[in-house]
């Protein structure tokens, strides 16, 4: 369902291309070396955490950031809800309690790759691009291959102005073999928001001309269309 779009974003925090669920996490958990319960991921909490999506999908993101703080794995520190606690608290503007969540979360799973990544997203959004610089790289030494990393990166660069930087990044990106074109899709919009029109459509149909799903790319280019008002 589309409109549960934001939904699938968290679920995506327990998936193993995010690094949550990498084996080395698993095993820790199992012994007893992270505070994270079965329960509170996929069990007890499991109706609250779809009931809180669902009023972050409707627009009620004040409800859903309230309804998470009263979550007992909130307060227990357990890292998939600090992050989900975290992402809302970007998207709505409360870039401190991002920060601080995500802080927290970092501190139990310190290699995890969404959790940095949203964290130097919060950092961007205050414009402390070199704390965001700083955690990239660190990130990028455990996967520097991995397009999420990329793409974070890559917005972050523009970000900061440091387009030729972006540019660089963005080539090691396109060469990448795991290479998502959804992945890319970010890095068009950051192109339309700092009104570089001219960039995104070329980057558009340099994604779209890749697409294993035809569809797919029909739908960049037409969507790339109606940005540029050529209805």
């Amino acid at each position: 369902n589309p409109t549960l779009y934001p939904a699938t974003e968290f679920l995506h925090a327990i998936d193993t291309r995010f690094g949550w669920l990498h084996i080395a996490n698993i095993m820790r958990v199992i012994n007893g070396e992270l505070p994270i319960t079965y329960d509170s991921i996929i069990g007890g909490e499991m109706e609250e955490l779809y009931t809180i999506c669902e009023q972050w999908s409707t627009g009620d993101w004040n409800g859903a950031i309230a309804a998470i703080r009263r979550l007992p794995s909130f307060d227990e520190g357990d890292p998939f809800t600090l992050s989900m606690y975290a992402k809302m608290s970007t998207r709505s503007g409360n870039y401190r309690e991002a920060l601080e969540a995500y802080s927290r979360a970092l501190d139990v799973l310190k290699d995890s790759e969404y959790i940095s990544l949203g964290l130097a997203e919060a950092y961007d959004a205050i414009g402390d691009y070199e704390s965001s610089a700083a955690l990239l790289e660190r990130v990028e030494g455990f996967n520097p291959h991995s397009p999420r990393i990329l793409v974070t990166k890559y917005v972050s660069l523009l970000n900061d102005g440091r387009r030729q930087d972006a540019e660089h990044t963005l080539e090691t990106l396109m060469g990448s073999a795991d290479l998502d074109a959804v992945d890319l899709e970010r890095c068009i919009g950051a192109l339309r928001y700092h009104g570089m029109n001219i960039e995104a459509t070329n980057l558009t149909r340099r994604v779209s001309a890749r697409c294993i799903d035809r569809a797919y790319g029909e739908f960049l280019l037409a969507s790339d269309d109606l940005a540029n008002r050529n209805y």
